[in-house]
C-alpha cells in the first residue's frame, strides 16, 4: 500500500503555508508600527470664509468702524518662530460706544457637546500687543433644531495671559453662559465644560470661536491688542495656521499597487487614476508585498513539482 503524500496536497498545503508566514510578517511588522496622527488641518487663507480655498473651514474675520463688515484680519506668517493666523482688535483710535472692533476666527465642529467636552480643547497663542488674551465662545444647538436664535453660549477667558507662547487649555477651564448667544453678558456661575456637557447632554456644538474683542481696554492706550494662533484643537481636529498650505497628495493609483479582487484572485494597476473600485480592493505596503510573495512563492513551489510530476510521467 502506498502511502506516499500525493504532490497536489503537497503543493495546496506548501502554497497555504507561504502564504500564512508572509501574512505573519506582514501582522509583526503592522503590530510594530506606531499609529500616525490625523493629519492637521492647514490654514494659510484668512478669509471671512467658511468655503474660501486655503482656509482649511475657518472663518477668520476682523470687524471694525465704521460699518463692521467682516474683512480678513490679515495674512499668516512666522511670529516668534511659529507659523501662526493673525487675530486683532482695538485698531485706530479709542471709539465711543458704537465704534467697537473684533477679532474672531470661527470653527464648525461635528460633535455633540458630551464628545467635544471629552477630546482635546487647547489652542496655542501669543500676544504681539496689549494684554489681553485671545478667549474662546462655544455654541450649542438648544432650542428648535438648526435655528441659530434659540442656541446657546458659553465663554472661556484665560485667567492669566504670560509673554511668549501659551497653550491655553480651555477643556480644563471654567465656563460662563451668556444671556444670549449673541449678547456677550454672562448669567450664572462658573462651569466646567464637563457640567456644561451634562446641561446640554446629547445636543451639537454647532459654532467654536476664538475672540479678541469688544471694549475699550483692547485699544491699550494707542497699541492695540494683536495676537497670533498657531495651532487649535477642538472637536478632534487640529487647526495649523501656517504661511504656505502643503500642496494635496497625488491621486491613488499613480504608482503600482495591488488590487484584490474580492471576488477571488489579484491584479496589479499602474494607472494614474483611482483604481480602487469594485470589486478590487487597495492594500497597502507590507501586506501586498506578502500577498506577493506568497502568490509566487506558491506559484514556483507548483511549477517545479509540475515538471517532476512530467518527468515521472
Amino acid at each position: 500500500m502506498n502511502y506516499s503524500f500525493p504532490r497536489r496536497s503537497f503543493v495546496a498545503f506548501g502554497t497555504v503555508g507561504l502564504a500564512l508566514a508572509a501574512l505573519a510578517v506582514w501582522l509583526l511588522i503592522a503590530a510594530t508600527t506606531p499609529a500616525f496622527a490625523a493629519t492637521p488641518v492647514e490654514v494659510c487663507n484668512l478669509q471671512p470664509d467658511y468655503a474660501a480655498p486655503g482656509g482649511g473651514g475657518v472663518y477668520s474675520a476682523y470687524y471694525g468702524p465704521p460699518s463692521h463688515s467682516p474683512v480678513s484680519p490679515g495674512s499668516t506668517a512666522v511670529y516668534d518662530g511659529r507659523q501662526a493666523g493673525i487675530i486683532k482688535a482695538g485698531q485706530g483710535t479709542d471709539p465711543g460706544p458704537s465704534g467697537w472692533d473684533e477679532g474672531l476666527f470661527g470653527f464648525k465642529p461635528t460633535a455633540t457637546i458630551n464628545t467635544f467636552a471629552a477630546l482635546t480643547l487647547t489652542y496655542d497663542v501669543e500676544n504681539q500687543a496689549g494684554v489681553n488674551p485671545v478667549w474662546m465662545t462655544i455654541e450649542i444647538d438648544t432650542g428648535v433644531l438648526g435655528l441659530r436664535t434659540d442656541n446657546t453660549a458659553y465663554q472661556f477667558v484665560p485667567t492669566s495671559n504670560p509673554a511668549g507662547w501659551n497653550t491655553f487649555n480651555a477643556g480644563a477651564g471654567l465656563w460662563l453662559q451668556w444671556t444670549t448667544y449673541t449678547s456677550g453678558i454672562t448669567v450664572g456661575p462658573p462651569m466646567t465644560l464637563s457640567a456644561v456637557a451634562a446641561a446640554n447632554t446629547g445636543l451639537q456644538v454647532v459654532r467654536t470661536y476664538l475672540r479678541l474683542g469688544m471694549g475699550t481696554s483692547y485699544y491699550n492706550g494707542g497699541t492695540g491688542t494683536t495676537a497670533w494662533v498657531d495651532k487649535t484643537t477642538l472637536g478632534g481636529v487640529t487647526y495649523d495656521f501656517v504661511t504656505v498650505c502643503t500642496p494635496p497628495p497625488p491621486a491613488v493609483g499613480g504608482t503600482t499597487e495591488l488590487l484584490v479582487n474580492t471576488a477571488g484572485g489579484f491584479t496589479a494597476s499602474a494607472s494614474s487614476s483611482p483604481a480602487s473600485s469594485a470589486p478590487y480592493t487597495a492594500i497597502a505596503g507590507g501586506g501586498a508585498l506578502a500577498i506577493v510573495l506568497a502568490a509566487v512563492a506558491g506559484w514556483q513551489v507548483q511549477r517545479r513539482l509540475a515538471r517532476r510530476r512530467i518527468g515521472a510521467e
